[in-house]
């Protein structure tokens, strides 16, 4: 793929939720449900391929393409902080 395919990109925050029992403030169980964390996608879109590339933090293996943060300093290496730089 060449970057000039990209015609449009889309970044995407998800949430997930869950249900979880909790007591109310009587004192009662009560039965909620709570974001537990979000997750981010980008779509880019190709056109002329008639698709759209999906990418998303969590399933994406940084570690596997291009370097995107210095490997020296480890407590930057997060995917959070390696997510940013790659929607940069």
């Amino acid at each position: 793929m060449d970057w000039s395919e990209v015609t449009a990109r889309v970044v995407e925050l998800l949430a997930t939720f869950k249900q979880v029992v909790d007591i109310n403030v009587s004192g009662k169980l009560e039965c909620k449900t709570q974001t537990q964390e979000y997750a981010q996608f980008c779509d880019l879109h190709l056109p002329a391929r008639n698709s759209i590339l999906q990418i998303d933090d969590n399933g994406y293996e940084f570690q596997q393409g291009l370097e995107i943060t210095p490997q020296g300093n480890q407590h930057e290496n997060t995917i959070k902080n390696n997510w940013n730089s790659l929607m940069k």
